[in-house]
């Protein structure tokens, strides 16, 4: 049963062809707390994934607001975002709603 995997969505089993790879998931979330809503959204999110997927966070606290001073070259954790982003398979992020929009 090792070329069977559980679908949590389904709720069945599917079979996955011979040379699939795990796919990369990269995480954004939108608020800094440790505790928020969105990282306990995207904690959840993770443990669903289990071994159907890797999952990396982006730290968005190592990143610089815009300033066009330092805009080029980019900044050494704008350039790893950039990089981590473009290696992704997919991008979720988790976001709080502000005024009814999202930021």
């Amino acid at each position: 049963m090792s070329d069977y995997h559980f679908n949590l969505c389904t709720h069945k089993y599917v079979y996955m062809k011979e040379g699939w790879s795990m796919k990369k998931i990269v995480f954004i979330v939108g608020s800094l707390r440790k505790n928020s809503f969105n990282r306990s959204l995207a904690k959840l999110a993770e443990a669903a994934l289990q071994d159907k997927a890797k999952v990396e966070y982006i730290q968005a606290d190592a990143v610089p607001f815009l300033n066009q001073d330092i805009e080029f070259p980019a900044p050494e954790a704008v350039a790893k975002v950039r990089n981590t982003i473009k290696e992704a398979d997919a991008l979720w992020i988790f976001s709080p709603e502000y005024n009814y929009n999202i930021p």
